[in-house]
């Protein structure tokens, strides 16, 4: 975990870009919950009171919604990918720094194949750590606490009965 916690200093350069990702996912999991809440508003104003005028505009405000999850979703994994790939290239960079150092007989000793092979594939999990850490493994506690809101505001009494459930 330790030398995991290093590689990330590899992403402090691009913290903005990281920051705007993350926002960016903020942005996805809220247009994502608002459809169930839309959902909720086209049962309750729309169809029990039989106003067509209702569901039609909430449909639209939920097709809307849909769109601006994509946008977001979008720019969340480009912002993400180039995050992950520039911290990548600046772990290559030094890496060779690195290597360069050793001692003729060190490099001797190792195979140059072996070394490259390895260098490639650890520093391709790096990347794909980062890019996964601003999409995925963010997204999943996003949804956890904005469900949880959603919940608290749609039925308390509800909400309890699922925190008594959670354990």
């Amino acid at each position: 975990m330790k030398s995991l916690l290093r590689m990330f200093r590899f992403v402090r350069p691009y913290a903005g870009l990281s920051i705007l990702s993350l926002l960016l996912m903020v942005g996805v999991v809220v247009a994502d919950l608002a459809i169930p809440r839309l959902t909720q508003r086209v049962i309750d104003q729309g169809i029990l009171q039989q106003d067509l005028a209702a569901i039609v505009t909430t449909a639209l405000l939920m097709l809307g919604a849909a769109i601006l999850s994509a946008l977001f979703a979008i720019g969340n994994t480009i912002f993400s990918v180039r995050v992950a790939m520039s911290a990548g290239a600046d772990l290559r960079s030094a890496l060779v720094r690195k290597v360069q150092t050793f001692s003729f007989g060190n490099l001797d000793r190792m195979q140059t194949g072996h070394l490259l092979v390895r260098a490639t594939s650890d520093i391709s999990m790096v990347q794909m750590v980062v890019q996964m850490s601003l999409r995925m493994l963010t997204r999943a506690p996003l949804w956890m606490i904005g469900s949880t809101v959603m919940l608290v505001l749609t039925s308390t009494r509800l909400a309890l009965l699922m925190l008594a459930l959670l354990p």
